[in-house]
């Protein structure tokens, strides 16, 4: 055995860390997205926001993605939805991140157990 842990644990478990770093970056990236969920639900379809005459439609998860110096792209153009479907769409979004973590530490665990870690 190495003298120093981290030596050992990097020697002996190299290909478990790398796929430990790609579930971590790929999970913040709808991490940080939530942040502004709760924001969206007050000031769009519970408050009225964007909704103001009858009928009207917001894009419902439209991504765009601003890139800098050259302005922004839109990755998705959304569903255009009423003020009742955008809250619903909305809440189940937050009420679904939950199990979304709990499935990603669920697969995490499978895959190290798999790897003949405890």
């Amino acid at each position: 055995m190495d003298q120093r842990l981290l030596r050992y644990i990097w020697t002996h478990t190299r290909p478990q860390q790398f796929w430990l770093l790609a579930v971590v970056l790929v999970s913040m990236v709808p991490y940080f997205l939530a942040f502004d969920l709760p924001r969206q639900i007050i000031n769009g379809p519970i408050q009225g926001g964007g909704f103001e005459v009858a009928g009207a439609t917001q894009p419902f998860m439209r991504v765009v993605v601003p890139l800098p110096f050259l302005g922004s792209t839109v990755l998705f153009p959304g569903i255009d939805v009423g003020r009742s479907s955008m809250l619903l769409g909305l809440s189940l979004i937050v009420s679904g991140q939950p199990m979304a973590s709990g499935l990603k530490f669920h697969g995490i665990r499978a895959s190290m157990s798999a790897a003949g870690q405890p």
